[in-house]
């Protein structure tokens, strides 16, 4: 698809002066005093079908397209800067796009063109999967093509799915099972549904997909009680990444990719802790 097709989208919302800062303020924990951290982990995070928590093969190249100049930009560039922030590996310029965000009016159209263009990994085993991911309501919808590496050997498998849509094994791979086996996301497609802006700021989206896609957080989930940015579309309505999002983002790149699936989580968790406790390396 060309990019003039792709831009052809164009966000009526206002444009900050600048970046929003987060906040500093909030205190992570629940209002019945538990730690929620590892309910949040665990409701975030897409497992592959090893059990593997995903990550990401090469450096970020984001990409937007569909809204105005100035918009585009500043999508671009927080996006950017909360995946620097979070230690997430960024390439240079004139890199290869890899996470594509585009603004539509016309969401299931856009993907059906961009599936075409040949976008999106559809494995022969899940029909359904593209249906689900071009029909659903969702203001924002994530495709993520990843594959499952044998640090070893070489790749073993590929895949793609819409990860705010469709069901992942969440069982772990064991310590005895595959352990020398990564899941690492190759590139990912995240389309936005103008429509259902609802005068939301873009900041706000910004750090939406910085969650659900450099994240490949579960946006389908239920975050009520979670003071997360993932509610964003919700009557709870979070503006902008909150400390836990952050921390989540940067626990994630401290996952150890050939670790057992049943231990990736827990490492994402200390991570986090480590880090609102003022004992994690910065």
């Amino acid at each position: 698809m060309s990019v003039s097709v792709l831009a052809a989208a164009m966000l009526a919302l206002s444009v900050p002066q600048g970046p929003v800062p987060p906040a500093v303020d909030e205190v992570e924990v629940s209002p019945q005093g538990v730690d929620p951290y590892p309910a949040f982990v665990r409701r975030a995070t897409p497992l592959t079908p090893a059990g593997k928590v995903m990550v990401w093969s090469t450096a970020l190249c984001p990409y937007v397209a569909g809204g105005r100049t100035e918009e585009n930009r500043y999508l671009h560039d927080r996006i950017s800067q909360t995946a620097r922030q979070a230690g997430v590996r960024m390439a240079g310029k004139g890199c290869r796009p890899n996470l594509t965000v585009v603004l539509a009016d016309e969401p299931e159209a856009l993907v059906r063109k961009a599936r075409a263009a040949g976008k999106f990994w559809v494995d022969r085993e899940r029909p359904l999967s593209f249906e689900r991911y071009a029909t659903t309501d969702r203001p924002v919808r994530v495709w993520t093509n990843f594959a499952e590496v044998d640090v070893m050997r070489g790749a073993v498998s590929a895949d793609g799915l819409g990860n705010d849509l469709l069901m992942f094994t969440t069982s772990s791979a064991g310590s005895r099972v595959r352990t020398s086996v990564a899941g690492v996301i190759q590139d990912q497609f995240v389309v936005v549904d103008r429509r259902q802006m609802g005068g939301r700021k873009l900041a706000g989206l910004a750090d939406y997909v910085a969650l659900a896609g450099v994240a490949s957080a579960r946006a389908d989930r239920d975050y009520a009680g979670f003071n997360t940015v993932l509610n964003l579309f919700t009557e709870e309505g979070r503006g902008d990444a909150s400390p836990m999002d952050r921390a989540y983002l940067r626990g994630l790149q401290a996952v150890k990719a050939d670790s057992p699936g049943g231990s990736q989580l827990g490492q994402v968790v200390a991570a986090m802790r480590a880090e609102r406790d003022g004992r994690a390396d910065r």
